[in-house]
């Protein structure tokens, strides 16, 4: 049974209302989107930030490394020394 044009016009109204409310869900999706994106922008950003500073912090780490090895060097050096020294003091009755 063909449709009367009521039943068309009504249809037509219904497909409209449809396609706005599915422009509006895009829309809402898209401003969701942008803000995720900028969110995620702000988060490698302080990712990156903070890449910067661990790299910071292992390069002082090596070199507290290699002077905390220097220290135990001199210490080793200092104790032979002390050793030498205490030998070679006479003894004391």
């Amino acid at each position: 049974m063909p449709m009367t044009q009521s039943q068309i016009e009504r249809k037509l109204r219904q497909h409209d209302n449809e396609i706005v409310a599915i422009y509006d869900l895009l829309t809402e999706h898209s401003t969701t989107l942008a803000e995720h994106t900028a969110t995620l922008a702000e988060h490698t950003t302080i990712l990156t930030e903070h890449s910067v500073t661990l790299a910071e912090h292992t390069a002082t780490l090596a070199e507290h490394g290699t002077a905390l090895a220097e220290i135990q060097g001199t210490l080793g050096d200092h104790g032979t020394m002390l050793t030498e020294i205490l030998r070679r003091l006479p003894e004391q009755s």
